[in-house]
């Protein structure tokens, strides 16, 4: 059985292009535009998507409450997309149900890989965002993984795991991490995915936010 989509863009064109790129995905059954958040939450309801592609333009609050609305109404993952700079809205959209984070320059072949990675259990967030996620959650005292100590943090990964996790909890990309340890980019993916498997995290924001605490608790 393949993937059900629903793409939820204001702008007609945008939004045919997305799902032009997503109809071109092998495992594509079905792909339902939406032009506003209302479309997009009764599209949820009757066609019980695995993902619902959403741009994050507009007001954070209400796309907020459309993704609350969403996850009432299906079991689907929601993934934004966003302009580079809106990043301060990342924390309150994902803490209202969205799972992924793609700025809206990505390429088609980027935006398949990510929805890829979303439907198989996994979240994204642009590593150039992760700085200032992790930031906003520390202006406002907030933390979601205390209960992840030092021991357990250390026992759980290896010394090139947690460098790699250091490098990404600054918001380096995957790209200037293998640059900065002279290493492929493969293989930091392969550390950050065994890194979030091993905590059972889905984003890369929850695994920074461990290295920063971590670093909180060492002070």
């Amino acid at each position: 059985m393949g993937i059900k989509l629903v793409v939820f863009h204001e702008e007609d064109l945008v939004r045919a292009a997305l799902s032009q790129v997503l109809q071109g995905w092998p495992e594509t059954e079905a792909v339902v535009e939406a032009a506003d958040a209302d479309q997009a939450v009764r599209a949820a309801e009757v066609h019980q998507p695995d993902l619902v592609i959403m741009e994050a333009r507009g007001k954070a609050s209400e796309r907020a409450a459309a993704i609350r609305a969403i996850k009432e109404q299906s079991d689907a993952d929601v993934l934004m997309l966003a302009e580079e700079g809106r990043d301060r809205d990342a924390l309150h959209l994902l803490s209202s149900g969205a799972v992924g984070w793609l700025y809206s320059s990505a390429t088609a072949e980027e935006l398949i890989g990510v929805a890829q990675q979303i439907v198989s259990g996994r979240g994204f967030i642009e590593p150039a965002a992760v700085r200032t996620l992790v930031e906003t959650v520390a202006d406002h005292n907030i933390s979601t993984v205390d209960r992840i100590d030092e021991g357990r943090l250390r026992s759980a990964l290896t010394s090139r795991e947690l460098e790699v996790m250091e490098h990404v909890s600054r918001g380096l990309s995957n790209q200037q991490i293998a640059s900065r340890l002279s290493v492929s980019e493969n293989t930091v993916k392969t550390h950050v995915s065994r890194t979030l498997n091993k905590l059972g995290m889905r984003s890369r924001v929850e695994a920074a936010l461990v290295v920063r605490n971590l670093h909180a608790t060492a002070r």
